[in-house]
């Protein structure tokens, strides 16, 4: 009985050591791929931006400091942070390395575009916030209006999607949600797919949902 048992370790040690060594050169290779990229994308000279999708947020549609404080209203951070990318350049990047960024624009460019990727991330952390607030306070209109200026500059976050669907029930907007499901899934963010599946699962009986 030992020799069939000796026979099966002996198998599995082989098929060990050739998966590890298969792993090794992988990681090898992709380390190497990676590196190569890094050279080449160091060699390459500052290029245009104007090809840049810029974003343009309509901010004229924020509320005012003054809607909250008359309304006893304490104002949210989140506007402050809003109106702080007023003139400021806004890109969504999030699909691009650095490496793809130097390859395409060149190295020195990469400052500037990683700071106009994270003024995107800001309008979208924040924009959620506020809306969020907004809804919390019932100024469901000014919610509605910045949820859909937001998802209309490419923001992938879900809470921004189901709020929105929310707003659209409570004020006799359902038909409205289809229309989210839909821009949802021609979404190319690795997101897509938890928005979608977020907005399918939306219990609409319960409000805490949309945050």
């Amino acid at each position: 009985m030992k020799f069939p048992i000796l026979t099966s370790l002996i198998v599995f040690i082989s098929w060990l050591t050739a998966k590890i060594a298969t792993s090794k050169r992988d990681r090898t290779e992709t380390m190497r791929d990676f590196w190569a990229k890094e050279r080449a994308s160091n060699a390459v000279v500052r290029k245009s931006l104007d090809d840049l999708d810029y974003i343009t947020f309509p901010f004229e549609i924020l509320p005012s400091e003054d809607s909250f404080t008359l309304m006893d209203q304490n104002i949210p951070s989140s506007l402050l942070m809003l109106q702080n990318l007023r003139g400021k350049k806004i890109v969504n990047l999030s699909g691009m390395s650095n490496s793809d960024l130097k390859l395409t624009y060149g190295t020195a460019n990469l400052t500037v575009l990683t700071e106009y990727d994270e003024n995107f991330l800001t309008l979208c952390r924040e924009g959620h916030l506020l809306t969020q607030y907004l809804y919390e306070n019932e100024r469901l209109s000014e919610a509605q209006n910045i949820s859909e200026a937001l998802i209309a500059c490419g923001s992938d976050v879900s809470g921004q999607f189901t709020l929105l669907a929310t707003i659209y029930e409570r004020t006799g907007q359902e038909d409205k949600r289809e229309g989210l499901v839909a821009i949802a899934e021609q979404m190319s963010s690795s997101r897509k797919n938890a928005i979608v599946r977020a907005l399918n699962e939306l219990d609409l009986s319960s409000p805490e949902q949309s945050s």
